[in-house]
């Protein structure tokens, strides 16, 4: 996901946590990442900093060098 991802929590941006641990268990490192092919998944691992009673979270990933619509993810109710 790197720089390509935006979190939005109840439509306003989520900020980045500088420094969090990004290697937990199941989680990959992004150099070790590369040349993803079709049907292929990773694991990638970034925290996020959202209000508590946050009513729903969207997930934005345009890609690497991509422009157009990103992708969005939805999760409702998630504070």
């Amino acid at each position: 996901m790197g720089n390509e991802s935006e979190i939005y929590a109840d439509r306003r941006r989520g900020g980045l946590l500088i420094g969090a641990a990004e290697d937990g268990p199941g989680c990959e490192d992004t150099i070790d990442v590369e040349n993803w092919k079709v049907g292929q998944s990773h694991t990638i691992c970034q925290t996020y900093l959202i209000p508590a009673g946050t009513e729903s979270v969207e997930v934005h990933w345009a890609g690497d060098g991509q422009s157009g619509t990103p992708f969005v993810w939805k999760f409702a109710n998630a504070g």
